[in-house]
């Protein structure tokens, strides 16, 4: 279900004009996630990772370069 979600984004942003890129955040622990990610050909892009404010979680992003 999830592999299929996350297709359907892709799809959906290659159709939005001037969209180079995706990027999702998970949090660190969400290793099946992850693996899904970047079988997808997600990438790891530790230098937009954040924290959730009020929060000890934080957030990795993923980002999917889509330019036409």
């Amino acid at each position: 279900m999830g592999r299929a979600v996350v297709l359907e984004i892709i799809e959906h942003a290659r159709g939005l004009p001037g969209t180079e890129a995706i990027s999702i955040t998970s949090a660190t622990f969400m290793a099946r996630a992850h693996a899904l990610y970047e079988s997808l050909g997600f990438r790891r892009t530790p230098d937009r990772d954040w924290y959730v404010p009020g929060e000890d979680v934080l957030l990795w992003v993923f980002t999917l370069e889509i330019a036409k």
